[in-house]
């Protein structure tokens, strides 16, 4: 067994370099040739699936709600967060007609640190859990800022699947 001191001595050889070097030459391009090219051309094959599925889902996304694109372009112009404008368009995309919700928003307030919130009641009367659960999700995936801060569900009386929704939402500006 070698001591620290003569590893020490065998790696300032210079001698060591002279091999070393035309052997990393030798070794590099045969790693690449043979495992570094084919886990990238297997990866690439992969990425190439993927990408597909990922374009059909987009299509249906694209068919179900073309809004999205057509939000996600105007996002560059200064467009002023509304609760009525947000809440229509989620209840329409959900199938929930206007008569069946509620809306009361308060004024925008000033929070910690210059921020600016805004508090709004919604109360869906008549809702599927299904359909609440799309609403609240597609609210808070369109716009980020929008909080539920509080949520009461009431169980419609001599029905199965139909609630009354209470719900606090809050928007950071």
């Amino acid at each position: 067994m070698l001591s620290d001191r003569e590893i020490k001595e065998l790696i300032r050889d210079p001698k060591w370099y002279y091999i070393l070097a035309p052997l990393v030459c030798v070794l590099w391009p045969l790693w690449v040739g043979f495992v570094s090219l084919p886990a990238a051309q297997t990866a690439w094959g992969d990425e190439k699936v993927f990408y597909a599925k990922a374009e059909d889902v987009i299509a249906d996304i694209y068919k179900i709600d073309p809004e999205r694109f057509t939000a996600a372009q105007n996002q560059d112009k200064a467009a002023v967060f509304s609760y009525p404008a947000a809440v229509e368009q989620v209840a329409r995309s959900c199938g929930v007609p206007s008569t069946e919700y509620k809306l009361q928003s308060s004024a925008v307030m000033k929070a910690k640190e210059g921020q600016q919130t805004q508090d709004a009641q919604v109360t869906l009367k008549q809702v599927n859990i299904a359909t609440f659960a799309k609403f609240l999700s597609t609210m808070q995936l369109r716009w980020a800022d929008v909080q539920c801060t509080s949520l009461k569900l009431t169980k419609q009386k001599g029905a199965v699947d139909l609630w009354k929704v209470d719900m606090t939402l809050k928007y950071y500006f």
